[in-house]
């Protein structure tokens, strides 16, 4: 009986790496530039969100006060003995 050594392979060749390595730069070249696009669009609503809660803040402050505060942090304080009405916070 002849036993044959094994001759198979056991790791990547240089060429199949490199394949494999323009493939995901040719994937990133695609997909890269929407990605960004995504990323600012999404950091604009998330800033509209934030300002129409802080303007929700202030008109529930004048409705209940009858006047507009003075700074943000009257906004964020739960209780405040100036104003007639408080009925804070209203913002976290």
């Amino acid at each position: 009986m002849i036993r044959r050594k094994n001759t198979s392979p056991k790791g990547f060749t240089f060429l199949e790496i490199m394949f494999v390595v323009v493939i995901i730069g040719i994937l990133l070249a695609l997909v890269g530039p929407q990605l960004v696009g995504k990323t600012e669009k999404a950091r604009i609503a998330a800033t509209k969100a934030q300002l129409q809660n802080l303007e929700t803040a202030i008109k529930n402050f004048n409705i209940d006060t009858g006047s507009l505060p003075k700074n943000l942090e009257e906004l964020t304080e739960d209780e405040n003995d100036d104003y007639v009405g408080f009925d804070g916070p209203y913002l976290d």
